[in-house]
């Protein structure tokens, strides 16, 4: 996310943009797959709860909150000092992550509830992959959620067309609306 970030303040193209954003998205994708693993991992379950629910709790926010700070902002900065920003904080949040989230030998975990770790099997990783691309029950339900959560993702995406350039709207406007 944060390379993507910092990649797109120097693009010339259209096409390099649109890459590089869909680069942005996936390293989002990746922080929310692998983040509620890793606090399990690390916290006791209590704990795990209540950070997952601030977790779930901003990523609901996230796509209201985004075009408004995004709009006020524009109205002082380019679009590429905004990414820039993106980058700045990105880089800032990566580091607190480093410095301050507990590692699993740091963390205080329930006696029942002690991470083992096991060295990395691409077969049987292979293996299990394939075992849960062939469940039905699953592939039905990933399927289902990801048809669910389209008409947000395709607001999200047309909203800014639609709004700021089909229907004249500051980016202020839009941010607001």
């Amino acid at each position: 996310f944060v390379l993507a970030c910092a990649a797109i303040t120097q693009v010339t193209s259209m096409q390099g943009f649109n890459g590089l954003r869909l680069i942005q998205g996936m390293g989002l994708g990746f922080v929310i797959a692998v983040s509620y693993p890793a606090i399990q991992e690390v916290f006791c379950e209590s704990t795990a709860v209540k950070v997952m629910a601030l977790l779930g709790n901003l990523a609901l926010l996230s796509p209201l909150l985004g075009p408004l700070a995004g709009g006020m902002l524009l109205q002082w900065l380019s679009w590429r000092e905004l990414f820039m920003l993106l980058t700045g904080l990105g880089m800032l949040s990566w580091l607190a992550l480093w410095w301050f989230m507990p590692r699993n030998s740091d963390a205080t975990r329930l006696p029942d509830n002690t991470p083992t770790t096991q060295p990395l099997d691409m077969r049987s990783l292979v293996r299990r992959y394939g075992a849960l691309l062939g469940h039905v029950g699953f592939m039905s339900a990933s399927v289902a959620l990801g048809l669910m959560s389209l008409p947000l993702i395709a607001w999200i995406g047309l909203s800014p067309l639609l709004l700021i350039q089909g229907q004249g709207l500051s980016p202020l406007l839009y941010g607001i609306w």
